[in-house]
């Protein structure tokens, strides 16, 4: 029986329990590998079980042979924010959100449009007027260049001002002008009146700001669950190591009785089953030492998984030991004024805000489809004209009416032989046709007539078009209408998640600390009992049944005071959730960049319903 157990590798196992009660030398200390436990094969078994393990595979935690590094838990929260990977995408969603908003105001942007043109064309001679020199073909060489400005308001106006000039070089005999210069300025306005005020393209924008809100709000309510995820794996984690620490410190205990046991059964002072039931004991708590590895090692990976965003990350091989402290008792929290925070705070009223506004979007958008198609278009072109003059006398009709003229002129002459002097007929004058000064120029003459609107053009249209059953837009309506509906639904919803939520929580931290006073209590008055059956059995008045049995009740009751301890903490966590302080109460600042940013243009949108 002396080879029952190494108890020299157990003492050095003890280490770990001083990290779990969080000193700060130990958390510090490169201790390395975790040391081994090893049991000499049992007693009275005559043919082992093929396969049954005689010795106690190593006391480690796999992938973790590092020192041990503290960690407190604002840092753990740091990192996961940062690292987290369901948080980036959520992110990279609110960012993809906010260019779809930035891709739904194309169609509202101020437009310019430039096209510089060039032709060439040589044109045959169908008539005397419409031939070139000696009656042949005429040719035209036209440049020129064409701007405009073009916008849509949110209103559903459209807006256009074009600006044209060209130079156009045409050697036709029936042309005064040859190059001459017309140039033109033109403003356009069409309002529409009754539908297509709310247009797809504001409906499309109006939509998308909504969903960039709602993302950003799901990004913080995807930041808000990390944090709680986080928090509450880092208690767990701290309860572990406590309970690694209560597990070995309860197995140096059971395993100092076995040894003392063994001692007392050699002199003849103890029975032989002393011995058998101190062992038992023994093999209880090695199984939850390992037990206890076991639940450190997962929650480590699971806290490392939520902080870490790289495998190969050194932290992934060194062992986590929590420093912040757990003993924080709060205030009794009051019903009410957890749902009125929960209301102002959390995430998940944005969401709702969002949805109701893309509900009411669709509602306008469907109204407005319902009217009768009534478009108003006003235009008004200031045109300027100018050329160099032209040889006028290739004009046929200018060639031909000179000798018809002088023949006149002759007749008339022939006449006033014969007549009176007071019947006289005045000749003819000389036929010629002059192009008008003020016409006579380049590009600057031609941008002088446009700019003192010689030649100005308005125009005004209406156009009306009455859908006579317009199905389309009763069903849009109906629909849109059921979407208002459910919208306020989910409010009714939201609110009583929030009540219900708010309720358990409370009482979840109300059990729990309950739970926490009683186990305290049980605790004390456990170690208390074991003192003294210890004292007991020092002087022959207890067995040894009985000090096992109180060493057993004082580790369970120190067990249910760390579980009661951990369910307060995490208990507080989810009354910090459910009020929406969470991010408060850990000091990390929130911007909203969905709503607040785009509010103006929100509005701009929504008032001219």
């Amino acid at each position: 029986m002396a080879n029952l157990l190494r108890t020299h590798r157990l003492r050095t196992l003890s280490l770990v329990g001083m990290l779990a009660f969080g000193a700060p030398q130990a958390a510090q200390a490169d201790i390395g590998v975790t040391p081994e436990l090893q049991v000499a094969p049992q007693q009275g078994i005559a043919n082992p079980v093929p396969g049954e393990q005689t010795t106690l595979p190593p006391g480690v935690i796999v992938g973790a042979p590092g020192p041990f590094v503290a960690i407190s838990l604002k840092d753990a929260i740091a990192a996961a924010l940062s690292h987290n990977t369901d948080l980036a995408i959520s992110e990279g969603n609110q960012r993809i959100a906010h260019y779809e908003v930035i891709k739904a105001k194309g169609p509202f942007d101020l437009t310019l449009r430039l096209a510089p043109s060039f032709s060439y064309e040589k044109i045959p001679a169908v008539s005397p007027f419409q031939a070139g020199p000696n009656g042949g073909p005429s040719t035209q060489l036209s440049t020129g260049l064409q701007a405009g400005l073009s916008a849509t308001s949110l209103h559903g106006t459209q807006y256009a001002v074009d600006l044209s000039m060209q130079r156009i070089a045409n050697n036709s005999t029936a042309n005064s002008y040859d190059p001459y210069y017309p140039t033109a300025l033109s403003f356009t306005v069409m309002r529409p009146i009754g539908q297509g005020r709310y247009t797809a393209d504001r409906r499309d924008l109006a939509l998308a700001i909504q969903t960039n809100a709602s993302d950003a709000a799901q990004a913080l309510v995807t930041a808000s669950q990390t944090v709680a995820n986080v928090e509450n794996t880092y208690w767990d984690l701290v309860a572990a190591w406590r309970n690694l620490g209560i597990q070995e410190q309860a197995l140096h205990q059971i395993t100092a009785q076995a040894l003392s046991n063994e001692r007392l059964a050699h002199r003849g002072a103890s029975a032989p089953v002393d011995v058998v039931e101190a062992n038992t004991q023994v093999a209880v708590y090695e199984d939850n030492v390992y037990a206890a590895i076991e639940r450190v090692a997962s929650l480590q990976n699971t806290l490392k998984g939520a902080i870490l965003n790289n495998p190969l990350d050194p932290l992934w091989n060194v062992n986590l030991v929590p420093t912040s402290s757990v003993d924080v008792l709060p205030q009794e929290p009051n019903l009410e004024h957890i749902v009125v925070s929960a209301l102002v705070h959390r995430p998940e009223v944005s969401t709702w805000l969002a949805e109701k506004a893309r509900a009411d979007v669709q509602l306008a958008y469907a109204h407005d489809q319902l009217k009768p198609k009534l478009n108003l278009a006003l235009g008004y072109t200031a045109n300027g004209f100018a050329g160099e003059n032209g040889n006028i006398n290739q004009n046929p009709l200018v060639s031909g009416f000179g000798p018809v003229f002088s023949s006149l002129n002759q007749l008339i002459t022939i006449a006033n032989q014969n007549l009176p002097a007071n019947q006289q007929l005045s000749p003819l004058a000389p036929f010629s046709f002059m192009n008008p000064p003020n016409t006579v120029g380049r590009f600057g003459t031609s941008f002088s007539s446009l700019c003192h609107n010689t030649y100005p053009t308005y125009t005004a249209q209406l156009n009306l078009a009455l859908p006579l059953r317009n199905d389309s837009g009763r069903g849009a309506l109906g629909i849109a209408v059921e979407q208002e509906r459910q919208a306020s639904i989910d409010e009714t919803a939201l609110l009583q998640r929030f009540v219900i939520e708010a309720r358990n929580a409370i009482q979840a931290l109300d059990a729990a600390r309950a739970r926490l006073h009683a186990a305290q209590r049980g605790r004390l008055s456990a170690e208390r009992v074991l003192l003294s059956e210890q004292r007991r059995f020092a002087v022959g008045r207890s067995t040894t049944f009985l000090v096992l049995q109180r060493e057993v009740e004082a580790a369970n009751d120190q067990g249910r005071e760390l579980s009661a301890q951990t369910d307060v903490k995490k208990a507080l966590v989810e009354l910090e959730r459910v009020s929406g302080t969470i991010f408060e109460a850990h000091g990390i600042s929130v911007q909203q960049t969905s709503a607040p940013v785009l509010s103006h243009l929100l509005h701009e949108i929504g008032g001219a319903q």
